[in-house]
């Protein structure tokens, strides 16, 4: 995408559009340290803004969340369209980051009461300004997916169990954002095993229905229970 409005825009140079086009080239894989570009203050604003946005990236991929979210935030009111909009979106990225860095335990495990909470607020603040101004913009998905983890990351499982209700029961809505290969998984790992999990936020009959199931298999260890009838017949409404 980059590539495509750096060729379009008609307000650059051919020099300058080359350097950009070989700079978003150098960006391959998330795991090098990528040096940040020297922005030429003779270039033009609009060659210097798809460079600062450049740099915002390269920032992000090398785990610089704080120096990403100045850079991205600095470029939200751009008066190129398509930096402004992915500005405002990578913003929620780079806060949603550096929210589940501050939850960070020894062991790399996230420990949801270190969570740095105005982090995260920033994080629904900037989910939910991009949605205002973008209700259907290009990566409107995404950041209505992006709720989901930070529900997790919260530790708001009442809300997390129902997106992802929302979301299993509202698959032709623009903001649909499951990828069916993963969603196994994450129900697995971020609801039925969590330790806030409680059968009581189970609304939806599909989850229930799930977790039904896995109480009706036969235990193998100390711990595991097995659902009773008179709770299965409790639920029948």
């Amino acid at each position: 995408d980059f590539i495509q409005q750096v060729k379009a825009d008609k307000r650059l140079s051919s020099a300058e559009r080359d350097f950009l086009i070989k700079a978003r080239g150098q960006l391959k894989t998330c795991d090098d340290h990528i040096s940040l570009i020297t922005v030429d203050p003779n270039w033009s604003v609009t060659a210097r803004q798809f460079a600062s946005y450049l740099n915002g990236s390269i920032a992000f991929y090398n785990t610089n969340f704080s120096t990403a979210s100045k850079i991205y935030s600095a470029l939200a009111s751009a008066d190129q369209p398509w930096i402004k909009e992915t500005t405002q979106y990578m913003l929620i990225r780079s806060h949603l980051n550096e929210t589940y860095q501050s939850g960070l335990g020894e062991y790399g495990d996230l420990d949801h009461s270190k969570i740095n909470q105005q982090l995260l607020k920033n994080t629904y603040d900037r989910i939910s300004q991009y949605l205002k101004l973008y209700p259907s913009g290009r990566y409107a998905a995404s950041a209505r997916g992006l709720l989901r983890r930070c529900y997790w990351i919260g530790g708001q499982q009442q809300l997390l169990v129902n997106e992802l209700a929302w979301q299993i029961n509202n698959p032709k809505s623009p903001f649909y954002n499951l990828e069916m290969n993963n969603l196994a998984y994450e129900i697995d790992r971020h609801v039925f095993q969590s330790p806030l999990f409680k059968a009581q936020y189970l609304k939806d009959p599909f989850l229930l229905a799930i977790y039904d199931l896995m109480q009706m298999r036969k235990p193998v260890s100390a711990e595991d229970r097995v659902i009773s009838w008179s709770e299965l017949n409790s639920q029948k409404a």
